[in-house]
């Protein structure tokens, strides 16, 4: 009877345990990452007309984060926050001094990327997810967000606060958001149909991340 006794123990106790590993393995975790098949085929035109304000108007909390960009002495920042929140913030082609420049953004790994053009607006669009990281698109590819085979020129940035940002730039302006309800003027968030012939839309991803790509 003692044994049948401590059996019965034991097997209340194993069912304890179990069941706290699988509740703790099914808890959601506060940063989650999603999966490429999660995000993809999506395909998100950036923000092309940035909503601009100047440094004495605006309305931002001095220890908000922004990206800063000085081109030809002409300086400009990016809120963040204006950056998150979905695929259709996370990339703006911005025209600064008449010199084409996208800033690239992604909150879930907090990763910044600057590339310029020339006089006119890129069209650099956010194609989901790939390999631990968010991917862009430009010109019919699809590349990871830190690839160095996108055929673009790297920017140099500044990652800051706006406070110490317009102490430094006063005469600075500052890209804000967009009121488009979708994050980008003109994005409709429709799902994109790889080309004919391509069944894996991941068979077009050209900047898989690599030791040698990483910042």
């Amino acid at each position: 009877m003692r044994l049948l006794r401590y059996f019965c123990i034991g097997v209340f106790l194993y069912a304890i345990v179990v069941g706290s590993v699988f509740v703790w393995r099914n808890l959601p975790r506060s940063y989650p990452r999603p999966s490429p098949s999660a995000i993809l085929p999506v395909l998100t035109r950036g923000v092309t007309q940035p909503k601009l304000v100047t440094a004495a108007t605006a309305d931002i909390a001095a220890d908000a984060r922004v990206l800063g960009l000085v081109i030809n002495g002409v300086p400009r920042a990016y809120l963040l926050d204006a950056m998150s929140g979905g695929p259709a913030r996370h990339v703006v082609n911005d025209i600064i001094d008449g010199k084409a420049m996208t800033v690239i953004y992604c909150d879930i790994t907090d990763r910044a990327r600057v590339v310029e053009g020339d006089n006119e607006p890129l069209d650099v669009r956010c194609a989901g997810w790939i390999d631990d990281g968010m991917a862009i698109w430009f010109d019919d590819s699809v590349y990871a967000q830190e690839s160095l085979k996108v055929p673009l020129t790297d920017a140099p940035y500044e990652l800051t606060t706006w406070d110490l940002w317009q102490e430094s730039h006063p005469d600075s302006d500052i890209y804000v958001g967009t009121d488009d309800p979708l994050g980008a003027p003109g994005s409709d968030g429709s799902v994109w149909q790889p080309p004919e012939g391509v069944a894996d839309p991941r068979a077009l991803w050209s900047g898989v991340p690599s030791d040698e790509s990483a910042k």
